[in-house]
């Protein structure tokens, strides 16, 4: 669409221009001239010159060699005028004479032979674009006196290899490779754009200015140092040679079109600190694959990173308080009400998660892989270029509470057929479902596009809509559009993780593989699954645990860590039942031996319970554990699966660990005998996968052993309490 835009804007240019060549010769053929100008020869034309101003106003197209004077008709020159020199392709030379003070926007726009100027001392100022697209220029130099230059003033200069500022200039320098500074070199504005090659740019930079390295093709390499922090509007849009950018820690911000259409960028790193990634500032890097938004983040605007071809996911740093982003690496802001980007790489089919309510501005655009989108109820507008030129949607139903499209929605979807409306007639833009036709270079209606809508429903006219061609359907007699639901699979230490999708009719597809995430060895087991490490040997050997059991990493793990001991010198005892007062004693040591608390247990007493005493009460003490009437304890009474999960949900919340979480028990055929007040603990345990099915069964009232424990105070410590 952005190369069919500039073809029709050529093509009007073409035409003014063969109208300029039409017109009979005695007429002007730049601009009409006031009663003040005065026509001066040079060689190959005239220039002009307005007497009550002072500047040179325009030019014949054909002028070939310009040596401006001091004075015209006793009038001094000051100034070269907008557009003075404008589009003279003809003109090779220019000698602007001290005097002249001023050197207006676009003066020697297009100058395309032009190959030296010299900016005399007199000049103080140089407005925009003053010498943008002089493709032959080759040298510029900069007199002492001017003050102000500024933004687009050399921009495509493709041949220009140095500026040159003089060395009595109080505002401006230049260095070795004739890149434009100011004079303290804290702010880089220019680097001419014929430079070829690597920089590092000086250390003293703070800012690299607006255009500062626009069109720049022949740039391979840069060095941004730590002093910089604001990468300006378009600073290396167009540098096509630019492979690599790593954006130091200092720059918070990232400018418009920053990096617009770099389109040899494979990897860029961003600032760990970066506040704000501007509009398009990566638009149309194409090979540009995956970007990683760190958590300093607040702010990314419209298509920062639309038109990458290549990409084929976005990353969000967890910590990320605004943005997120899916296992499909589409970006989200943190809520998921807004989709912001879909990587253009993206093949097959998405659902959009329900809660989404906007469709973003370019979202999906160039997303030619995208065969299914399933819009959420929750949406409520679809922006300005959401879906354009995605060219494999056939067929997109419209959910009911839909009350907006933008203009160029869906613009350039040439397979769509079938677009259905749940709803109400949404309010729609310009040019939303048409199609670009080359032999007009214009918009036009789909023709094979039909708008379907609920009869009855409000807004609706048939036969057409808006110009679209519309029909009613029931709802029923809809082609099957696939309706998918996901269902993940995680990875494990040995097996990948997937995600299925499953739609009512049968058909389902599988992607986002991830890798399986390997063992995690700690103190000779694995703290994700619990398998031993088979080159650990156990620190202390019990003749009743086996070195092939299922728990001897854990029994091991406990013992390790100080947590359980043996029965004896070389027995562990682990199928036998685990007490109360054990089991809060093996927190009491893992909590540091903390001492100080008042037993308040009738049962607990220094003579029968001087082992535990002092952790019975700190448990007591601080809501981990309670008695069981009576004032008593019961601290040899066997501990039940359900206890524990209790005692091991409370502990965890005085830690100020999330116990948020809850897991479905209907999976466990008694998983209704859970008793109501360890319902939550239960339910939190088996979401961390802390406690596990036994058999399939919770058993909820049986008996803890003591490997049971070691087991899962393993995986209680190393994956809730340590993270």
């Amino acid at each position: 669409m952005k190369q069919q835009m500039k073809q029709r804007i050529l093509s009007v240019i073409l035409m003014l221009t063969m109208l300029v060549v039409l017109l009979p010769v005695g007429l002007p053929t730049a601009q009409a001239y006031s009663e003040t100008d005065i026509a001066y020869p040079v060689e190959g034309g005239n220039i002009y010159f307005d007497k009550e101003t002072g500047t040179i106003t325009d030019c014949d197209f054909s002028v070939t060699k310009v040596d401006i004077p001091t004075e015209i008709e006793g009038v001094p020159v000051t100034s070269i005028g907008y557009e003075a020199f404008y589009y003279c392709e003809s003109l090779v030379s220019v000698a602007i004479p001290d005097g002249v003070t001023s050197i207006g926007a676009y003066a020697f726009w297009e100058c395309s032979s032009l190959e030296k100027m010299i900016i005399p001392n007199s000049v103080t100022d140089i407005r925009n674009g003053a010498f943008a697209k002089c493709t032959s220029l080759i040298s510029v130099v900069i007199g002492s006196g001017v003050e102000s230059i500024a933004f687009s003033v050399f921009n495509g200069c493709d041949s220009l290899l140095t500026i040159n500022v003089d060395s009595e200039n109080l505002f401006y320098s230049s260095d070795n490779y004739g890149i434009l500074f100011d004079k303290t070199r804290t702010n880089l504005i220019y680097c001419p754009n014929g430079f070829s090659g690597e920089y590092e740019i000086p250390k003293s930079v703070e800012r690299i200015c607006s255009g500062a390295f626009e069109h720049c093709s022949r740039l391979t390499e840069v060095t941004i140092p730590e002093s910089v922090g604001i990468i300006g509007e378009d600073a290396f849009k167009s540098c096509t040679s630019l492979t690599e950018v790593l954006i130091p820690n200092s720059v918070t911000l990232i400018q418009n079109e920053a990096f617009r259409d770099c389109k040899a960028l494979t990897s860029v790193k961003l600032s760990a600190s970066i506040i704000e990634i501007g509009m398009l500032s990566f638009y149309g890097c194409t090979a540009l694959k995956e970007v990683l938004i760190p958590a300093s983040v607040e702010r990314i605007e419209p298509s920062a990173f639309g038109a990458c071809d290549s990409m084929t996911k976005i990353v969000v740093d967890a910590d990320n308080q605004y943005y997120c982003s899916d296992e499909q690496g589409i970006l989200f802001n943190k809520d998921k009400t807004l989709l912001l980007q879909c990587p253009c790489a993206f093949e097959g089919k998405y659902i959009v998660p329900n809660g989404v309510q906007k469709i973003c501005g370019s979202a999906f655009e160039d997303c030619i892989l995208l065969t299914d989108i399933t819009l959420p109820s929750s949406l409520t507008e679809i922006s300005y270029w959401a879906f354009g030129e995605c060219d494999a949607l056939t067929y997109v139903i419209i959910p009911e509470d839909v009350d907006s499209i933008d203009s160029d929605a869906f613009y350039d979807c040439k397979s769509l057929k079938g677009v259905y409306f749940i709803g109400n007639a949404p309010q729609i833009g310009d040019s939303v479902f048409q199609i670009y036709c080359s032999d007009t270079n214009s918009p036009e209606y789909n023709p094979n596009l039909t708008l379907y809508y609920v009869e009855g429903k409000e807004g609706w006219t048939n036969p057409k809509w808006n110009g679209y061609p519309t029909a009613t359907w029931d709802g029923v007699n809809i082609p099957h559009i696939h309706s998918y639901q996901a269902v993940v699979t995680a990875p494990t230490c040995t097996e990948q993780g997937y995600t299925t999708h499953i739609c009512k009719c049968g058909d389902s597809y599988i992607d986002t593989f991830v890798d399986a995430i390997g063992h995690q060895y700690e103190n000779g087991v694995c703290v994700r699954c619990g398998e031993n490490d088979p080159n650990m040997q156990p620190s202390v050997e019990f003749v009743d645990v086996p070195q092939n059991e299922w728990y001897v990493g854990a029994v091991d793990y406990a013992v390790r860590n100080g947590l359980m001991g043996g029965t004896s010198a070389n027995t562990f005892e682990p199928e036998s039942a685990m007490t109360r007062a054990m089991l809060v004693t093996v927190l009491w040591r893992y909590e540091g031996k903390p001492m100080g608390y008042q037993n308040t247990f009738s049962d607990v007493n220094a003579k029968d319970g001087s082992w535990y005493i002092d952790a019975v009460a700190w448990a007591a003490a601080n809501g981990i554990v309670g008695g069981v009437g009576n004032n008593k304890f019961d601290p040899d009474g066997n501990i039940t699966r359900e206890q524990m999960a209790t005692i091991l949900y409370r502990y965890a919340k005085k830690k100020g660990i999330d116990t948020g979480k809850r897991g479905d028990l209907s999976g466990f055929p008694d998983g209704g005998k859970v008793e109501s007040w360890a319902k939550n603990a239960v339910q939190w345990t088996v979401a961390e996968k802390i406690i596990g099915g036994s058999e399939g069964y919770l058993l909820p009232q049986g008996n803890a052993t003591r490997a049971q424990v070691a087991t899962i105070l393993m995986r209680f410590i190393e994956n809730i309490v340590k993270k």
